[in-house]
């Protein structure tokens, strides 16, 4: 029973995880390692930021002490989670389990070891300070702005907040999406909604996160092309990033639809609940074809250096998911709501293939 619940506790981790693994995949193998590399490297080293640093390290040629001292500066976090997991073992437990288990320390062992949201939010904060210390001693090596002259200070941070616009809403327009559709479902439906959205949110956000990892995976490549002046093997990475997240997006489509009557009693809905679950994730599934494109879409307008671009695409979402949540529900009621996000997802897809087309007239790129 203990392995039965393990498996249950651990599927949503390893779930999350998926991402990380298509990019940190796509990213070895543009680098010359063959296709066991990235499969052997992701069993042995359990941190994301490990695996890229380590791997470019080693393409670069680098000498075993520098990428000790790189994995030892990453990973020295562990040490500290490490110790407060120890507490949460049996006295008897020997200790190879022990070197097991810590073989196995990731952040999310902390919820797995009935911590809950306490535990989370102690991964977190160790993980967030441990980042924040060194990114600080970084800055102080490099003089700047600590130390010498401010006077680049300002357009510096200027460039960066102009690179960093585009990113930054990949992150928050989800929160910001998840945040309207919850209000809107207190003001037609309450609490049975809002309970239903949750349940949907949970399977719908890991097939996202699977659809932006291979956006984040192409776009390095497809901005490395680029500035090399190789436009046709950009082309060729961004084809196979279309073509793997169209595929990706109807696979799950798929396996979503076929088990959409186990979700709501996967994360312990009443049967009411449930029941609605199963008739509205079939709305929601109709706009992950199209979030897919306006990823992909948005990762090599990126990574090509049309900053405009890729604001536009990440921020229109949200934007018309506010307009229409306040029109639509006013003829359809809750389903309103639901439509609302999902004719979101497909006017900004429509937004993408429009600043595309007149990318390529501006250009005079040939379609391809």
């Amino acid at each position: 029973m203990n392995f039965v619940r393990g498996l249950k506790d651990g599927l949503p981790i390893a779930l999350g995880y998926m991402p990380v693994a298509f990019a940190y995949a796509i990213r070895a193998i543009s680098q010359g390692f063959p296709a066991w590399f990235p499969i052997l490297i992701s069993a042995t080293n359990f941190t994301g930021t490990g695996q890229v640093a380590g791997t470019d390290l080693i393409a670069a040629g680098a000498n075993i002490g520098l990428l000790f001292a790189t994995m030892l500066i990453i990973n020295i976090r562990y040490t500290l989670m490490s110790v407060s997991i120890a507490q949460k073992l049996e006295p008897n437990f020997s200790l190879w389990k022990r070197a097991v288990i810590s073989f196995g320390v990731t952040d999310e062992n902390y919820w797995v070891l009935e911590m809950g949201t306490e535990g989370a939010a102690i991964a977190t904060i160790l993980g967030q300070t441990i980042t924040a210390v060194e990114a600080i001693a970084y800055l102080l090596w490099k003089k700047l702005p600590f130390f010498g002259s401010l006077a680049k200070f300002g357009s510096c941070a200027i460039s960066v907040a102009r690179v960093g616009i585009a990113p930054f809403g990949l992150t928050l327009s989800p929160m910001i999406s998840l945040m309207l559709i919850n209000r809107f479902c207190m003001l037609y439906e309450g609490e049975a909604a809002v309970a239903c959205y949750a349940c949907i949110a949970y399977a719908i956000t890991i097939v996202q996160m699977l659809l932006q990892g291979v956006g984040d995976g192409s776009q390095p490549l497809i901005s490395q092309y680029f500035g090399e002046g190789k436009p046709e093997l950009g082309h060729k990475v961004k084809k196979l990033a279309y073509i793997c997240a169209l595929i990706l997006a109807i696979l799950c489509c798929l396996l979503l639809f076929v088990l959409r009557s186990f979700i709501g009693p996967l994360f312990g809905s009443s049967e009411s609940v449930s029941r609605e679950v199963e008739r509205v994730l079939p709305i929601f599934l109709i706009g992950l074809i199209f979030y897919a494109f306006s990823r992909i879409t948005t990762a090599t307008f990126y990574a090509t250096e049309r900053t405009i671009f890729s604001y536009i695409c990440v921020y229109s979402e949200p934007a018309l998911m506010l307009a229409l949540l306040f029109i639509l529900p006013l003829f359809w009621g809750q389903a309103g709501v639901w439509w609302s996000a999902v004719l979101s997802q497909i006017l900004t897809a429509g937004i993408a293939l429009f600043l595309t087309l007149f990318s390529r007239k501006r250009h005079h790129l040939p379609a391809k």
